[in-house]
């Protein structure tokens, strides 16, 4: 029998599968980084306190899962091959809007994991800075700085992938 939390688990799913992808870059990885969350969290869901936010519990719990598993692939520098796979470019926006989407994303994976965590969370998954500073058990003012230094680095990306398409368009 289902018991509320994991009924409160399970709504949960989409959201960390989004913060899954974003961590992971890599559909299958995200996957798999969602798995091993959620079976982590069903065997430690009845250490969850009664006060305690479930959402900021289970995030916190894939943030760790994530940390623990990208040392794993540092070490067998897969990273950088889950990174490569991670978008298909076979097929072309259809509206410029989903372009100018489509080169953030991409570029969200050149920030460093830090910086691209906070920018989910609170960009995507709109968690409040001090919900955010819980998850990734960091300060609060880490929290704004990264997010501060996560945006800036964004733009810049972002911008420095558009120059070259103002150049060829001004030829």
């Amino acid at each position: 029998m289902i018991g509320e939390r994991e009924k409160a688990l399970i709504e949960l799913m989409p959201a960390l599968r989004r913060f899954a992808r974003a961590l992971t870059l890599n559909h299958d990885a995200a996957d798999e980084l969602l798995q091993d969350c959620l079976e982590r969290a069903l065997k430690k869901l009845h250490l969850l306190r009664q006060d305690e936010s479930l959402r900021a519990w289970a995030f916190t719990l894939m943030h760790r899962v994530f940390c623990n598993n990208l040392r794993s692939l540092r070490r067998r520098r897969q990273l950088e091959a889950a990174h490569a796979r991670a978008f298909d470019e076979s097929v072309g926006p259809a509206q410029p809007g989903v372009a100018e989407l489509r080169a953030v994303i991409e570029r969200l994976g050149d920030l460093p994991e830090e910086q691209r965590a906070v920018i989910v969370l609170i960009a995507l998954e709109e968690v409040s800075y001090q919900e955010a500073a819980r998850i990734l058990e960091i300060p609060l003012g880490t929290v704004m700085s990264r997010l501060a230094r996560g945006r800036e680095k964004l733009r810049n990306l972002v911008d420095s992938t558009r120059a070259p398409e103002r150049a060829a368009a001004s030829e």
